[in-house]
């Protein structure tokens, strides 16, 4: 719900409000209990994979686009 309300919200004025909201929805999913509460658990992949790639968006039409990038790319200290 976030993720939609914050790229409608961007799409019609684009303001940095909408990355600072994308980040608190990012910090929420990657709490590490979350997932004892989220069920089938690929539901909260499908919620990852969707908030960084708006993300990502919301950098690419910013012209930000390293930042795009690092949003959907995971880092390789963060791989193993």
């Amino acid at each position: 719900m976030i993720n939609k309300k914050t790229m409608d919200a961007f799409n019609s004025n684009g303001t940095d409000e909408h990355v600072n909201l994308i980040i608190k929805a990012i910090d929420l999913l990657m709490t590490k209990s979350l997932a004892k509460y989220i069920s089938p658990i690929q539901l909260l992949g499908q919620c990852k994979v969707l908030t960084f790639n708006n993300l990502a968006c919301i950098y690419k039409k910013k012209k930000k686009l390293p930042l795009a990038l690092k949003a959907v790319i995971p880092i390789k200290s963060n791989i193993g």
